[in-house]
């Protein structure tokens, strides 16, 4: 589709939109977008059935990751009282939270440490002015607390082992 076609093609998207009292121009431009990749495929031979459900998926994918992000930052901001900015710093950053939310370890738990070690954790305006911190102290606030290697710590683990081999039980 010549770029002369695609203008036209948002320009009508456009015009439909606002009659409908929607004035949403990512939305106008996924529309666009939309169109103009079906007329591609189709012009090029695939099923009109199987381009919208590709289109259609590709979108639910995009919308779904959108939703992951936008819900990452209200934590961020709920947990750290931080607004992310949006910025390339802040997009690495949610990445790596969304990653180590995989492995359990969640936002709000690594700002429960920041509350209870203030000497060790970095401080609100610290993050703010450098989110990449978060990801260099992420490690700490993960540590095993001594409550925790009290409760795993079996004195009689390591000796039973050893009475077991001598015949001393």
């Amino acid at each position: 589709m010549a770029t002369t076609d695609k203008r036209q093609l948002r320009l009508t998207i456009s015009a439909i939109l606002e009659s409908h009292g929607i004035d949403d121009l990512v939305l106008e431009g996924q529309v666009t977008d939309a169109v103009t990749l079906f007329f591609d495929l189709t012009g090029k031979g695939k099923c009109p059935v199987k381009a919208r459900r590709d289109i259609l998926e590709g979108m639910l994918t995009y919308l779904d990751k959108q939703r992951q992000y936008e819900n990452m930052n209200e934590r961020i901001e709920k947990s750290l009282h931080v607004r992310p900015d949006g910025g390339d710093k802040w997009n690495e950053i949610v990445k790596f939270l969304e990653k180590r939310e995989a492995d359990g370890e969640t936002i709000e738990r690594y700002a429960d440490w920041c509350k209870t070690d203030q000497y060790n954790s970095p401080k609100t305006h610290q993050i703010a002015l450098k989110p990449d911190i978060i990801r260099a102290t992420w490690p700490s606030a993960f540590l095993p607390t001594a409550k925790e290697i009290k409760q795993s710590f079996d004195p009689f683990a390591a000796l039973s082992g050893y009475l077991s081999q001598t015949g001393d039980d």
